[in-house]
């Protein structure tokens, strides 16, 4: 059972929604458009979302509910992905509590932690939904890999796979970023304190009662 204040109750609940609102909006855009490594980008601005939120409510649980608040949000969007994204998502919160919440202070280790986690799940969700939930044998779903990692045939060593090539760059281009998302993260805690001149991170009142979820 987690224990929030009201105010972290609050905080949880609009770090969630914007989470799930640009799942809901830029992953529209992004889809429509095709844009390369879109799944990436996406969950790396998760990844900011949720480690702004762990700072300001540091409590274990906290990305865990936002990502329950992130799924129900992106439960509105019709798609035939929709169950696969879903399960992404909270896979996502759940490997970015532990990892947030123990290495939130140590910016290196939360980075590599971070990076790695965010495009393997990016990365073995997409085939994995493709498989089970779209219908796709594991040929169809390499064919469609390797036409996206055309770009790389010219480029890379003889007698690479383009596919291992792809996914490589993917993994790389997630610990960039991470690593842009951790550091942005940090200035807008650094700004907002030296702004206010109260730390986010600051308890809340003796005298607000904490609230029993779950």
């Amino acid at each position: 059972m987690f224990r929030f204040t009201l105010r972290e109750t609050v905080l949880i609940g609009v770090m969630g929604g914007v989470w799930g609102f640009l799942e809901l909006t830029l992953g529209m855009v992004l889809h429509n458009f095709r844009v390369p490594y879109r799944g990436i980008l996406l969950a790396s601005l998760g990844f900011f979302v949720m480690l702004t939120l762990k700072r300001l409510v540091p409590r274990f649980g906290s990305i865990l509910l936002a990502g329950l608040i992130a799924v129900a949000i992106k439960l509105l969007a019709a798609n035939a992905m929709i169950a696969n994204i879903m399960l992404a998502i909270y896979l996502e919160a759940i490997g970015w509590e532990f990892i947030c919440h123990f290495l939130r202070k140590r910016s290196l280790l939360l980075t590599i932690f971070g990076g790695i986690y965010t495009g393997f799940v990016c990365s073995s969700f997409f085939i994995i939904g493709m498989m089970l939930f779209s219908g796709m044998k594991w040929e169809q779903v390499y064919k469609m890999y390797r036409s996206q990692a055309e770009f790389f045939t010219s480029y890379m060593p003889q007698g690479m796979d383009p596919v291992v090539v792809y996914l490589i760059f993917e993994s790389m281009l997630a610990l960039v970023f991470v690593s842009i998302a951790v550091r942005s993260s940090d200035r807008l805690i650094k700004r907002f304190t030296r702004f206010s001149g109260v730390p986010l991170t600051k308890c809340s009142p003796e005298t607000e009662h904490d609230i029993n979820i779950l």
